[in-house]
């Protein structure tokens, strides 16, 4: 296939990636972490002052990348062109990374079971760092098998450097070292040359963002530390979780393809070097992510190009072999294909060619703009979905005790004249309402409803 045809189907591949990640843009509510983002987002550019930040717990990449955005245009639209513009990428560089493995038959197929993940599309829609991974990790372990196919120094410096941009990104980055130590192990290639300039790659992407850890928070460690932790709170789910939603990471009718590269793997008694490299960098983070307690879908999007080049290697063995193979293969894919459909079917937002989707009727965001308004809440008080509440009232926040009784020692918690926010899908029990109702300090004012919760704006005077 010629280089400019190639070059035209790859650029149509990624402007559908591109507008499918990115239509509609959502302008109503936001969820917490969401908030989180845009919040650091405006305060890093200057858009507002900080009533409320978790620079301690959350890593500064997407935030910064959003924040320069803003200096161009502040809008929510345009923190979700910068995510969908970066997520989009992967089709691109899960690509490279494929022909350099491969050939260009197979990056090509690999790029368009990329494109058709329905959880990575979905993702792309929401302003979180997950949809953008993909992106960063294909990129930096496209630069690593480069510095060891081509053993120039280069390759090393800047694999290093995109992995520490990986881990500004989102902390679990951290569990790229190992897939990289196995595949040096497999190639037998310790060169301390290339891994010394690896780490300095590393070490100047990461430096400002250490030294800056350490003059805030007293180590340059506190927030990786800390968020380490993140994923081990709330409540377990399943340890299947992964398993029964892989088919919103890749649609069934392409996942075939992994069974079938490895039938023909074990009828060759061999794995091929391009095999093993794309099992270290998928299976291995993937087992890894299986440790935590609290398991999301999304956690798993890291491994895509990874899992979509495997896909993509073994449905071109099915339909290049015998015709039986061909027949089989075609059956299987065929068979799955109404899965994804469905899957496709499931989006939210769906799919659609409307600008803008508005999800305005969420009763914390309702609340929250009207403490906005209000000037009897100079302070919020609450221990339920605060990050929301603070960027869209723009008040201060006060986080109220997330465990235990405080309600007889609420002088000492709330000092200052304000409002507090009790949602009824908290999984706090206190405050209680009836408190509330009852304590002379509060007095009820408003209450807004949705078709999933009930929240209640009280007053509060010391």
């Amino acid at each position: 296939m010629k280089d400019k045809k190639i070059y035209s189907i790859l650029i149509l591949l990624f402007l559908l990636s591109f507008f499918v990640r990115l239509l509609p843009v959502r302008i109503g509510f936001h969820f917490w972490d969401e908030c989180v983002y845009l919040q650091h987002a405006e305060i890093i550019s200057g858009f507002r002052q900080n009533n409320y930040d978790e620079f301690h717990l959350r890593p500064p990449l997407l935030a910064l990348m959003i924040a320069i955005a803003y200096k161009l245009h502040h809008s929510l639209f345009t923190a979700h062109l910068v995510v969908a513009f970066i997520s989009a990428l992967g089709t691109v560089f899960t690509f490279i990374l494929a022909r350099n493995l491969f050939d260009e038959k197979i990056a090509l197929l690999a790029s368009l079971i990329f494109l058709a993940s329905p959880l990575h599309i979905q993702e792309s829609h929401r302003i979180l760092v997950d949809s953008l991974l993909p992106t960063f990790w294909a990129i930096t372990s496209l630069l690593f098998l480069l510095s060891i196919k081509t053993k120039k120094l280069y390759y090393s410096l800047f694999s290093g450097t995109f992995l520490g941009l990986s881990i500004l990104l989102k902390f679990t980055s951290f569990a790229l070292f190992i897939p990289f130590a196995c595949v040096l192990l497999l190639k037998k290639q310790f060169n301390p040359k290339h891994i010394f300039i690896f780490f300095i790659g590393f070490i100047a992407s990461t430096l400002i963002y250490f030294i800056y850890s350490y003059q805030h928070f007293n180590s340059p460690f506190y927030p990786i530390l800390l968020n380490m932790k993140v994923p081990f709170w709330g409540k377990k789910t399943p340890w299947y979780t992964y398993f029964i939603t892989l088919h919103k990471l890749l649609p069934y009718s392409a996942m075939v393809g992994i069974p079938i590269l490895f039938f023909f793997s074990f009828k060759n008694k061999r794995i091929d070097f391009p095999t093993l490299f794309l099992l270290c960098f998928s299976f291995i983070p993937f087992s890894l992510f299986h440790i935590t307690t609290h398991q999301e879908p999304r956690y798993i999007l890291p491994t895509l190009p990874f899992f979509s080049i495997l896909s993509a290697k073994g449905l071109f063995l099915g339909f290049s072999n015998n015709t039986k193979m061909k027949i089989l293969s075609t059956s299987l894919v065929l068979l799955f294909l109404p899965f994804f459909l469905i899957s496709l079917s499931q989006l939210h937002p769906p799919l659609s060619i409307k600008l803008y989707h508005n999800e305005s009727d969420v009763a914390i965001m309702k609340a929250s703009l009207w403490i906005k308004e209000n000037s009897s809440c100079p302070v919020v008080y609450s221990n339920f979905n605060w990050p929301v509440i603070a960027f869209y009232s723009k008040k201060k926040i006060v986080v109220l005790p997330l465990e235990g009784n405080f309600q007889d020692n609420v002088s000492a918690i709330m000092k200052e004249k304000g409002c507090v926010v009790v949602s009824s899908s908290s999984p706090r029990k206190y405050p209680e309402l009836k408190f509330l109702y009852d304590d002379k300090r509060f007095e009820f004012v408003k209450k807004f409803k949705d078709r999933e919760e009930e929240v209640y704006i009280f007053t509060y005077s010391p």
